[in-house]
């Protein structure tokens, strides 16, 4: 969906505001909000993106990001960030520097593929619980369901008539 940027047309500035721009569309389609606010440095947005696509993947990872950090606290979070990646298997490496001095050649990967991981986890995650519901929904109601209850051909129906849309 979103290709690497291998041209620098209009000159390093030029190809480091299309990058920029591409990795905040990047987590706009995602789901990412906070990168169309304008008050919000350009450091936050990138840092606080990969901090939501890493909490939003299907992983085992307790980071967290809070508005207005101070550096020592950004660069902590930074620290925590690539040992999150490592930790997934990120097939690309960076350094913590390199995401508070805005390293944004070598961000653009990383973020394109926490963006894909986090969206192949939400089909996951979508799974996991609609068959959880199931199971409890059996477990209050029995196999049966109680008198007038859905059974599984009209919670299937419900399922695809209520499916949600994103809109952007």
């Amino acid at each position: 969906q979103f290709e690497e940027i291998t041209s620098h047309e209009g000159g390093k500035e030029g190809g480091l505001q299309a990058m920029i721009q591409q990795i905040n569309d990047m987590l706009l389609a995602a789901g990412y909000f906070r990168c169309r606010i304008p008050g919000i440095s350009q450091f936050d947005k990138i840092l606080g993106g990969m901090v939501w696509s890493i909490t939003g993947a299907y992983y085992d990872i307790d980071i967290e990001f809070e508005d207005d950090l101070n550096i020592r606290q950004k660069m902590k979070l930074s620290e925590k960030v690539v040992a999150a990646l490592e930790q997934m298997k990120c097939p690309y490496k960076i350094l913590p520097h390199q995401i508070t001095q805005e390293d944004y050649e070598k961000l653009f990967p990383v973020i394109q593929w926490l963006v894909r991981i986090l969206i192949e986890s939400r089909d996951t995650r979508s799974q996991i619980n609609k068959k959880q519901s199931k199971f409890y929904f059996k477990n209050e109601f029995g196999e049966s369901g109680a008198p007038g209850s859905l059974n599984e051909s009209k919670l299937n129906k419900l399922d695809e008539q209520f499916r949600p849309a994103r809109v952007f």
